[in-house]
């Protein structure tokens, strides 16, 4: 699942301006060997300027999580390490929630099932699906139509408008 962030704005002239929108875009719960140092979290932000998450949170379905203390550039990709965050990311039936300093949810990701060894959590606008990583850039959508066109499971849910989601 990937739930729709909220939008940063800030007030122009009398009108609200949108700013950018934060992402988890994608994340690596089972790499190829030690989970310890092998999974990390990567963010993006969609807008026009840089975003400070200094002070926001990103925990996992346990509810253990890390405060967050970085900035992304606009249009940029932050990842996240996992010596950079201490809790562990499942390979089973995982979720991670990205809140805002005052707790307010701005996205969450999860998967059911196991997640293949290798293979990331990728956000797409049909919903979410399993590819290769791609660490700090754009993510693997020529992937994404080889499942989709092959009818293979890996496409593992769908968008959610903020009026189907349910918390």
């Amino acid at each position: 699942l990937f739930r729709p962030p909220r939008l940063a704005c800030r007030r122009e002239a009398g009108y609200f301006v949108a700013m950018s929108m934060i992402f988890i875009n994608e994340w690596l719960p089972n790499p190829q060997g030690s989970d310890a140092t092998g999974e990390w979290i990567e963010f993006f932000n969609s807008g026009p300027a840089p975003v400070s998450l200094k002070g926001w949170k990103i925990t996992n379905g346990s509810g253990r999580g890390a405060t967050l203390n970085f900035s992304i550039p606009a249009e940029g990709y932050a990842v996240l390490r996992r010596g950079q965050f201490s809790f562990p990311l499942r390979n089973t039936d995982e979720t991670l929630e990205l809140k805002d300093p005052q707790g307010r949810l701005e996205d969450q990701s999860f998967f059911w099932g196991e997640a293949p060894e290798g293979k990331s959590v990728n956000r797409a606008t049909e919903g979410g699906y399993f590819a290769s990583p791609t660490p700090g850039g754009q993510n693997n959508f020529s992937e994404l139509q080889t499942l989709k066109s092959t009818n293979e499971s890996g496409i593992i849910v769908q968008n959610l408008s903020p009026a189907q989601a349910t918390f």
